[in-house]
């Protein structure tokens, strides 16, 4: 069975998945500090947690990230990546230009195994 992403819990659902495993609150934020600010790829980083925890942590959890499945470029300069996750999910992102600035979408667009969604716009498919 795969383990959860921990990078998909909330703060606040860190503090309690680590609540339950007999460890302070705080420690989430020292963990989301390592996770997002210093971008950790494992806990063996975490050099400011205790090594029992690190070991709970990757018994429980692991630390993955999104990889590039397909990018395309078109003329006007918009980019559009296709990123695979490890439960199998995938994520569009767009890069777009806007009179000559560079602009993203703040929310990627969920994809199910390429399939269109059910109102019926269009996604990158394989």
């Amino acid at each position: 069975m795969m383990k959860p992403n921990i990078k998909d819990l909330s703060l606040q659902e860190c503090e309690a998945r680590l609540v339950g495993l007999q460890q302070p609150a705080y420690r989430a934020r020292q963990i989301w500090q390592w996770l997002f600010h210093k971008r950790a790829t494992a806990f063996a980083e975490m050099t400011n947690l205790s090594a029992s925890l690190r070991g709970q942590l990757d018994e429980e959890f692991s630390i993955s990230r999104p990889q590039i499945v397909r990018k395309e470029e078109s003329l006007d300069g918009t980019e559009k990546f296709l990123f695979g996750l490890a439960d199998g999910e995938m994520w569009i992102w767009l890069r777009v230009l806007c009179n000559g600035a560079v602009g993203s979408e703040e929310k990627p667009q969920r994809e199910r195994d390429s399939r269109p969604d059910p109102g019926g716009e269009s996604n990158v498919s394989g």
